[in-house]
């Protein structure tokens, strides 16, 4: 859990953050869930997907991880190394960048045959 800890320190001193996950399915509940905890404060420019539009250069939509103002992006990994090359072109301080990865659950197998019933509990 430090990583929330992080973001939302990083969001209520206004400092950028830019989240990646691999699938936009995940991306978006995190990205409002994150919002909805700091609510009634107010975020400075919140996107939930941000996209690769496939222009060249700084008129492509993921130029803006450059903007001066406070952002709460979210992309996903397709587009993570573009948004990289903005970052490192420019000269100010980048957001903090958190990689969301996926956990797979393990489901404990369930006996059928061990039922319980008032008689078993002692």
């Amino acid at each position: 859990m430090p990583q929330i800890i992080e973001i939302f320190t990083h969001l209520l001193f206004e400092e950028n953050v830019l989240i990646v996950a691999e699938d936009v399915e995940n991306l978006l509940p995190v990205m409002f869930a994150i919002k909805s905890f700091l609510y009634p404060l107010r975020l400075g420019v919140f996107v939930p997907h941000l996209h690769d539009d496939g222009n060249e250069g700084y008129s492509n939509n993921l130029s803006s991880v450059t903007a001066p103002f406070v952002y709460f992006f979210g992309i996903d990994t397709r587009s993570q190394s573009m948004a990289q090359e903005f970052i490192e072109e420019d000269d100010r301080v980048g957001p903090l960048v958190v990689e969301l990865r996926e956990r797979k659950r393990q489901r404990n197998p369930v006996n059928h045959e061990q039922k319980i019933s008032a008689s078993n509990i002692k």
